[in-house]
């Protein structure tokens, strides 16, 4: 009599379980980034301001934390803020700083109620700690300037206390950047970028 194998239905539960919260770490990334955006009043204008200000020491890490990021929007799911200081360009084969492709970091604070409980007690639920709650992402993206089209190459999502939820290295397909939404306007203000203030791919301060 020929014997039914038995199924490890545990690490069968444990791999659908893992990528099934990959999947859905990368679908609400994209989400972010989806039409419908509505810009803030007042933020747009701050963020084509290029001009260095005088800014007085930071003098926590917290302080310095937030002096490194510039409000850009917000709608429904959260508000947008990027890193003005840490936006990356290539370089054409002469070695020069080539403006068409950039990199730049997103940070969004989440401020959807139905999403944040989504996260909180789904999605993060088993590796939130005690008295911690889903508070924000900062996602890298890449835009090709003259194609106007972006990828994100990287997603992590953090807590209130800062501490690292999950992060998410896969890159993305070349997409096409919706109209009226937030990478539009990331990508309107990154044409506003003079070069001189540009770090190259090659530099990491």
């Amino acid at each position: 009599m020929q014997k039914t194998p038995i199924k490890n239905t545990e690490n069968t539960s444990f791999s659908q379980k893992y990528y099934l919260h990959k999947y859905l770490v990368i679908l609400f990334a994209t989400f972010l980034l989806y039409p419908g955006s509505i810009y803030a009043e007042g933020t747009q204008n701050d963020a084509l301001n290029w001009q260095i200000s005088v800014l007085p020491p930071a003098e926590t890490a917290a302080e310095k934390e937030a002096l490194r990021w510039t409000q850009l929007m917000d709608n429904s799911i959260g508000i947008y803020y990027f890193d003005k200081n840490r936006i990356f360009a290539t370089k054409d084969p002469f070695g020069n700083t080539d403006k068409n492709f950039l990199q730049v970091d997103i940070k969004t604070f989440f401020v959807n109620e139905k999403l944040l409980d989504y996260f909180n007690t789904t999605l993060y639920a088993d590796q939130l700690e005690k008295g911690e709650k889903t508070a924000y992402c900062v996602q890298t993206l890449l835009f090709n300037m003259h194609g106007k089209l972006y990828r994100e190459l990287k997603t992590d999502v953090y807590t209130d206390k800062g501490r690292l939820l999950a992060e998410t290295a896969t890159k993305s397909a070349w997409k096409p950047i919706p109209e009226h939404s937030f990478a539009e306007l990331m990508w309107q203000t990154l044409q506003q970028v003079p070069l001189g203030q540009l770090k190259r791919e090659d530099e990491t301060s």
